[in-house]
């Protein structure tokens, strides 16, 4: 499974507007409804939330993996954002999140869930990787870096 299969790269958002853990997930929400590829932002908002609740996505060195399960969607959405101040995301090592990849997965394909949140760790375990990612200017520019590091990395 390549994880530049799955991105789309409409679900970029190089310049990340929010500052909370909250305004950050619903600026996600916002953007896949925007594509049409959900229905309802507050049921996926709250299923983004409640998966926080249980114990934070914040996995370390700048980087926030929100994902959930959900009625409704067909295939697995990833999207992914950053924020060059960093987000105070109650990272399991306490710093600010720079890089955020958001999983979607229907209910029916733990399978690919686990494959994606994989894939997403795989990749971003290369420092070089994030740095790339922070550099780019642009949502084409994340994209090939992906495309490209998946390729030689994975």
């Amino acid at each position: 499974m390549r994880l530049y299969e799955t991105l789309d790269e409409r679900l970029i958002l190089p310049k990340l507007k929010s500052t909370t853990k909250s305004t950050v997930l619903k600026e996600f929400v916002s953007l896949i409804k925007k594509h049409g590829l959900i229905k309802n932002m507050e049921e996926v908002y709250d299923a983004l939330m409640e998966r926080e609740k249980q114990t934070t996505t914040g996995i370390g060195r700048g980087i926030a993996i929100p994902h959930c399960k959900l009625k409704g969607i067909d295939r697995i959405i990833v999207a992914l954002g950053r924020s060059k101040k960093g987000i105070d995301y109650k990272s399991l090592d306490s710093k600010p999140v720079n890089i955020f990849f958001v999983i979607l997965s229907p209910v029916n394909m733990d399978d690919q869930h686990i494959k994606t949140l994989s894939a997403i760790s795989k990749l971003l375990k290369h420092i070089h990787v994030n740095n790339a990612i922070m550099g780019a200017k642009t949502a084409r520019e994340i994209m090939d870096i992906i495309t490209r590091e998946e390729e030689v990395l994975i």
